[in-house]
């Protein structure tokens, strides 16, 4: 993820659709073929409390929360789509725990996206750390 800040203000609902825009671009798929790193929920959220004190001193709290909403639904959508698939293929279809995790996962990476004029490069690579890791390879524009 890119850490440069933009210009001028976000909003989150079209930033976290140019995101689904780019990982739909990407060669990289949105749900991870292997292990994930665990959530770290000491490191995770006071990230968590500042991106959302951020989003409401700057009156962003709805438009992103509906941000959060759209990440959440499209990463299931992509389980609709591939889990079926490698589930056939390989055997494998991630337990409903490990969905929502990388619902979370999405979800905490959209939140530093939605505001990244907003908050400080610590609170955007706790939210991304795990979404880095996941999309290493993936092609950013």
């Amino acid at each position: 993820m890119s850490s440069e800040a933009p210009d001028g203000p976000i909003d989150p609902e079209a930033e976290v659709a140019r995101l689904i825009a780019r990982l739909e671009r990407s060669h990289s798929s949105a749900l991870p073929s292997g292990p994930i790193a665990p959530a770290d929920p000491e490191y995770l959220e006071p990230a968590r409390t500042d991106a959302r004190a951020a989003a409401e001193r700057a009156g962003r709290s709805e438009p992103l929360a509906r941000a959060q909403r759209m990440i959440g639904e499209w990463t299931l959508q992509q389980y609709q789509r591939e889990g079926f698939e490698a589930a056939y293929l390989t055997g494998w279809l991630d337990t409903p725990e490990r969905r929502l995790e990388v619902v979370d996962l999405m979800v905490d990476a959209a939140t530093a996206f939605a505001l990244a004029d907003l908050i400080s490069d610590d609170t955007r690579t706790a939210l991304t750390d795990r979404f880095d890791e996941l999309h290493a390879d993936w092609d950013e524009d």
